[in-house]
């Protein structure tokens, strides 16, 4: 969910534990939301993470998410261990030879 708005800190403030209270009223957000282990997830990304995710929505290989993540690709692979660690990422496939 990408968002001018804080939504990320609206929901936080309305967890049950909590009273409403905003810890920041300022925007934009970008929430990832997932299911994993039979739970729903959610957690802000930064903007670079980001433009992984919405490579890979877009179907791009692995070269082109990579390319998407422009002066950062140096955490391409922290960023790739860690959504699949998370159950991101549902599966792949491979490319057909170029031979």
């Amino acid at each position: 969910v990408e968002s001018p708005h804080p939504v990320a800190a609206i929901l936080e403030a309305n967890r049950p534990e909590r009273d409403g209270t905003l810890a920041r009223d300022a925007g934009p957000d970008r929430v990832l939301v997932h299911r994993a282990r039979g739970a729903v997830r959610e957690r802000c990304v930064e903007p670079v993470e980001w433009a992984l995710l919405r490579a890979f929505e877009r179907g791009a290989t692995l070269e082109q998410a990579l390319a998407s993540m422009g002066e950062a690709q140096e955490r391409f692979a922290a960023s790739l261990a860690a959504l699949a660690g998370q159950g991101v990422l549902a599966g792949f496939t491979l490319a057909p030879d170029r031979a």
